[in-house]
């Protein structure tokens, strides 16, 4: 899925992962769910279970929810995080009205990974009967091969957040001494 090698992003500076996970992943991730949301219009989908669909809308409210938090709070942080360091900014020497959240920032994202890996989980669990069963229908088996895309392109996506996105976060924060 990604364009890029994962060593790659290792190599990026805060404000150049933040673009570089926008191009590659969270607008990929709004796309994928764009198209469940499309699917589940149809009325062929309904057969493939009220709780299936029903998780599936939740799903894609939750990815909704987090591109936004993502688009509108935590890629501003980088950037602000990003430049404070090439500044030289010290967090020791603020007034002490420090209002960037650092701490809070790192737990969000944390929340929001176990929130959609919650999800996903349920939806596996449902869908496990005998696909015949599950999934009667065209519609129903693509909306099910569009989940597991969605799933596979989070999964990369939480990886590389984890691995590469947190560590940089806590280190630039460590650098200004930010005191999370």
């Amino acid at each position: 899925m990604a364009k890029s090698q994962f060593s790659q992003y290792h190599k990026d500076d805060l404000a150049t992962l933040a673009g570089r996970l926008e191009k590659n992943y969270y607008h990929i991730v709004e796309c994928q769910a764009n198209c469940v949301e499309q699917l589940l219009g149809h009325e062929d989908t309904l057969l493939c279970g009220e709780l299936y669909n029903s998780l599936s809308l939740h799903l894609v409210g939750e990815i909704r929810n987090q591109l936004r938090y993502r688009r509108d709070e935590l890629a501003p942080y980088m950037r602000q995080l990003h430049a404070k360091m090439q500044s030289g900014h010290n967090c020791l020497n603020c007034a002490g009205d420090c209002s960037a959240g650092h701490g809070e920032r790192l737990e969000s994202l944390k929340a929001a990974h176990q929130k959609v890996k919650e999800i996903l989980y349920r939806m596996s669990q449902v869908s496990e009967s005998p696909p015949a069963l599950r999934f009667p229908n065209l519609a129903c088996r693509v909306l099910k091969n569009e989940i597991e895309q969605l799933d596979i392109t989070l999964t990369e996506l939480f990886y590389v957040e984890e691995a590469v996105l947190i560590p940089r976060i806590m280190e630039a924060q460590s650098q200004i001494n930010a005191g999370v």
